[in-house]
């Protein structure tokens, strides 16, 4: 009760509460009438602090039926702090429609994509700071990319060029670092869906 007040959950019930053996504790919340799920929202700074957890390692998520209700996870260890081994391919000869794992989501639990997944074929915006992980992200899709059959693989890089990719251009069917040759690719390109 005094942690509850403290740190503003007084009128919000906790219950439910069990460890994912990943070092994080999952539990449902529930708000009282007077109070909101995006209220609790705003004391998760409060709550890390309290419970001396990393200040990301707070996160509380609506549950997207129920206004009163939601999830909180919270995170003991920072899972991503020494950085996340590279998930190799688990065969070769995949289709492309086969989920990529590309990492960790800070619970513990593997991010995977799968551009193929939805309606309309998705595309990717990757953005970040200098060091964030872009390149290590690319290299990791191209890879697994690479290993999978009714697949091909160009790559424009006007930057780095062989320096991102160069160990693993063996993978890629065409690998551009001119920018006179990306211009005409990109000019060919409708017409080469089309005929496809």
């Amino acid at each position: 009760a005094a942690l509850a007040e403290a740190i503003g959950w007084e009128k919000v019930k906790v219950k439910d509460a069990k460890g994912t053996g990943k070092g994080t504790v999952k539990a449902q919340i529930e708000v009282a009438p007077s109070g909101t799920i995006e209220a609790v929202q705003g004391t998760t700074a409060r709550v890390a602090a309290a419970l001396q957890v990393p200040p990301s390692g707070v996160i509380v998520t609506p549950d997207p039926d129920n206004a009163a209700q939601g999830t909180v996870s919270l995170r003991v260890a920072d899972l991503l702090k020494d950085g996340v081994p590279f998930a190799p391919p688990v065969a070769l000869g995949l289709l492309p429609t086969e989920d990529i794992p590309l990492g960790l989501y800070a619970d513990g639990e593997v991010w995977a994509i799968n551009p193929f997944a939805a309606a309309i074929l998705q595309h990717l915006l990757v953005m970040g700071v200098t060091g964030a992980g872009k390149s290590e992200f690319l290299r990791s899709l191209v890879v697994h990319l690479a290993t999978r059959r009714k697949m091909t693989v160009f790559l424009i890089d006007l930057a780095k060029g062989r320096q991102t990719v160069g160990h693993i251009a063996d993978g890629i069917d065409w690998l551009i670092q001119d920018a006179k040759e990306a211009k005409r690719m990109l000019r060919a390109l409708p017409a080469a869906i089309k005929a496809r």
